[in-house]
């Protein structure tokens, strides 16, 4: 019985190798489509705050409520993910369902169908975010299941990244395309972006729905359990708090420092055309360093290249004091903070759902129980209410400075404003971050210690349920 059981693994990680690239392709489909529409939650605050007339402190307050709002979807999306994975042994259909609802909304938010009122915006981009967490979180845990080893989880979630970055480069070519009538980022292009989503997210998830497998399955995680049980169980894993802790600093520090990028280039600096040539020099920077940075994580260990990236962004948030000033150069240190930003955001969107999927492991084997998705949930939380609660914070001192994006001349106090804003707190908050990482006791070499015990465990239960059936088989 315990040769079968191993004769299982064996055959498992040789149908692996065999599918060393085509499952990280299948896997990585949906997200093209998915971050194409994301792509313009960076700039959505300012075109409704600019072509629809709703204030900084309004959208600001809009965006607090959809980071509450957050905390409670995120775990309850992930518990009942991890449910349906202990009864049915996959995440299918909360992937497929969030992935086909996500367009509708984003068809709503993005393109108004009467004129956009603050409980439009309110309503819709809180639909907007719940079809995107129905999708993310399942497809994040997914990705974990699906790949065990760390050079696996680092080339699957690479490819995840990298398919994201794909996304983000079709939106900023959008505005380039000559069906539109300028290179700035309007309405209408939003409403083309929608479209062509649209076109390539059903062909995506049929491949993705027809590849992935649902990956290994440790039996010690199919008993269910009270959401709230699992939350505070978490709570007891030192290493999964560190790395909360640090992944939600370095989320609000995003949050803070790129909230107001496209309303300041456009509107303070002068600078809109330009926009989309910044952004698409940090996409193809990112998508260089997705790469790259492989061989770096595999050279420096995870939480060496995740502090690596938060580094990073800390120096570029420094150069925007300088930016800020107006003078020539504005334009060329802008591009300078775009290409830092690039392998600061490649490097640290792969390392931290790798290095989660690790704690996940730890958490299997600590606790007896599988709690992949609603892990993943409360990193996802932290990544979007972080990001949305600095979003706010960043719009109310712009608003608390008198930033007005349609004056024609700014004070000093703006300035001021905007440079704590984008500057100075973000630096701050990623120090902070680093300090919370750098204490995540999480090696290659301890991992695999605990895949081996993981499978040794799931070896001896699947020798046990050979055996009751065998036993029942003879009393009947």
């Amino acid at each position: 019985m315990f040769r079968g059981a191993k004769a299982r693994f064996s055959s498992l990680q040789l149908k692996c190798r065999s599918q060393r690239y085509s499952v990280p392709l299948a896997y990585a489909a949906p997200v093209v489509p998915v971050v194409l529409i994301t792509g313009s939650i960076n700039v959505i605050q300012g075109i409704y705050a600019k072509h629809y007339d709703l204030s900084l402190t309004a959208i600001s307050g809009a965006l607090l409520i959809a980071g509450l709002f957050d905390a409670f979807t995120d775990p309850a999306i992930g518990y009942l993910s991890d449910r349906q994975r202990a009864r049915t042994g996959t995440r299918r259909a909360f992937v497929v369902g969030g992935a086909l609802a996500f367009p509708v909304c984003a068809f709503f938010l993005f393109v108004p169908v009467v004129d956009p009122t603050l409980w439009y915006f309110l309503f819709w981009y809180l639909a907007f975010y719940l079809a995107l967490t129905v999708f993310t979180i399942p497809h994040l845990a997914w990705g974990g299941d699906a790949a065990t080893d760390a050079p696996s989880r680092n080339r699957i979630f690479s490819f995840r990244a990298f398919a994201g970055y794909m996304g983000f480069l079709v939106f900023s070519a959008i505005p380039l395309l000559p069906i539109t009538d300028t290179s700035e980022i309007t309405p209408e292009t939003l409403r083309i972006t929608v479209f062509v989503a649209c076109l390539l997210l059903v062909p995506a998830i049929i491949v993705f729905a027809k590849n992935v497998p649902d990956g290994q399955f440790i039996r010690a995680g199919r008993t269910p359990e009270h959401p709230l049980r699992a939350l505070l169980s978490l709570r007891r894993n030192p290493l999964f708090i560190l790395f909360i802790c640090g992944f939600a600093l370095y989320g609000l520090s995003a949050g803070v420092g790129w909230a107001l990028i496209f309303v300041v280039v456009d509107s303070y600096l002068g600078l809109g055309a330009s926009y989309v040539y910044l952004y698409l020099l940090h996409l193809v920077v990112s998508s260089i360093s997705v790469v790259a940075g492989l061989k770096l994580i595999a050279r420096l260990d995870k939480k060496r290249s995740y502090l690596l990236a938060i580094s990073l962004s800390a120096l570029a948030y420094m150069l925007w004091p300088l930016i800020l000033t107006g003078g020539p150069w504005s334009v060329y240190v802008a591009a300078a903070f775009m290409a830092l930003m690039g392998p600061a955001s490649a490097i640290g969107g792969v390392v931290s759902s790798s290095l989660l999927a690790d704690i996940i492991d730890y958490e299997r084997l600590r606790a007896g129980v599988d709690r992949s998705a609603i892990s993943f949930g409360v990193m996802n939380l932290g990544a979007k209410t972080m990001n949305t609660l600095g979003m706010s914070a960043a719009f109310w001192i712009a608003a608390y400075s008198h930033f007005d994006p349609t004056a024609a001349q700014q004070t000093v106090q703006v300035y001021w404003g905007l440079a704590i804003a984008m500057g100075v707190l973000p630096t701050f908050l990623c120090l902070a971050s680093m300090a919370f990482i750098a204490r995540v006791n999480m090696t290659e070499r301890r991992h695999t210690v605990i895949r081996k015990r993981l499978m040794q465990r799931e070896m001896r239960a699947g020798t046990a349920e050979q055996s009751e059936s065998s036993m029942g088989g003879n009393s009947v």
